[in-house]
């Protein structure tokens, strides 16, 4: 009796182990996209700005991740609505546009250009992606965070899709920058 009693303790160690490295093994993390200070010049702008997922998330050389919970920072009064795309390809374009922005954003620009992309660029003018676009996420005005159910999440892998576009659509033109933000929550194994 003791020693089944000693074996079963022995294989509830070895399952609480495994399970536990599992746990451990699961990487929870969180990034941010945001627009560097953009000042729309006129009513009804689509602004856009575009990210490397691999300088978002260096751990991406590894693997795909998946995202699972988007949180919008933004004021109201200013972005009317906020998509978040995936982008295989970005168009050709996206380097050579840029607009207005305020001389308060320099660590913004400076992400930008460590990037490699300037930005942002007027969406209504130019494509945003050449080829692989896909929507993840849209936000409107005063909407709370989005969490996916358990188990459910979009699969990122940055060697297919190495893009993410911001779009913000301002209703008004501006008097001063907007940072409008998506904080996005991911895990590394689905």
């Amino acid at each position: 009796m003791k020693l089944f009693n000693g074996s079963s303790f022995c294989l509830f160690g070895i399952l609480f182990f495994f399970c536990n490295v599992k746990a451990l093994s699961q990487r929870t993390d969180s990034f941010r996209v945001a627009m560097p200070e953009v000042i729309p010049v006129r009513d009804d702008s689509y602004l856009c700005t575009a990210f490397s997922l691999e300088s978002l998330v260096p751990s991406t050389k590894l693997g795909p991740i998946f995202l699972n919970k988007f949180e919008a920072e933004s004021d109201a009064n200013k972005a009317h609505h906020i998509i978040l795309q995936s982008c295989r390809v970005l168009s050709h374009q996206v380097t050579l546009i840029s607009c207005k922005v305020s001389s308060s954003s320099l660590t913004s620009n400076l992400f930008h250009l460590q990037a490699n992309y300037e930005g942002p660029w007027d969406c209504q003018q130019l494509e945003l992606c050449q080829e692989g676009e896909e929507i993840l996420f849209a936000w409107a005005r005063r909407a709370p965070a989005t969490l996916l159910p358990e188990g459910v999440a979009f699969k990122i892998d940055p060697s297919k899709t190495p893009f993410l576009v911001l779009q913000v659509h301002y209703a008004h033109k501006l008097r001063e920058g907007d940072s409008s933000a998506i904080n996005i929550h991911y895990q590394t194994i689905p």
